[in-house]
């Protein structure tokens, strides 16, 4: 008995990207931006590279030859639609207002199908790149959701909501009886 194995090699895949906070939720209006890793030679424009949010071509989608960009939306993750094998870095070149920037994420694309993500302890496969921004902490908690103030304490006493005020910012302002 002759067994044969046979191997299949992929030429390009597709590939999904999240843009969260901490919590987990996809973030809205931060521009990433794909571009080859030093050695990579991808023409992304030649290659048919492009990318859908909710089924819809990305917002603010844009492909040339040596970068792909687009803006991401909280509805949805991207899907990079037909991603060479390669190497790749994924760059958030403008944060949302309240978010920092968040370090680059150097990825390859693999011709068994699978994704690798650099810089783990060891290069860790996933199923698909999530990049995370954290909160900027020079600018309030508003500019990121609206502030929920439920009540305050000090001193672990709980103060009456008449002497307190919740600013637009999301800091509170103790009146003057507890400062």
């Amino acid at each position: 008995t002759t067994e044969v194995t046979t191997r299949v090699y992929i030429t390009a895949m597709d590939v999904n990207i999240s843009k969260q906070d901490i919590a987990g939720a996809e973030i809205d209006g931060a521009v990433l931006t794909i571009t080859n890793a030093p050695g990579n030679s991808t023409n992304f424009l030649s290659a048919g590279v492009t990318a859908f949010q909710d089924g819809l071509p990305a917002s603010g989608l844009e492909v040339t030859a040596d970068r792909l960009q687009f803006t991401t939306v909280s509805s949805s993750q991207a899907l990079i639609h037909n991603l060479p094998v390669g190497h790749y870095v994924l760059t958030e070149t403008i944060a949302p207002r309240g978010y920092l920037i968040a370090e680059s994420i150097n990825f390859e694309v693999r011709d068994d199908g699978t994704i690798w993500v650099a810089g783990t302890p060891e290069d860790q496969m996933v199923e698909r790149i999530v990049m995370q921004d954290l909160a900027d902490p020079t600018v309030g908690q508003a500019a990121r959701t609206s502030p929920v103030v439920s009540r305050v304490l000090i001193n672990g006493t709980e103060i009456s909501s008449d002497n307190y005020t919740v600013n637009s910012d999301g800091t509170v302002t103790i009146s003057e009886a507890y400062a």
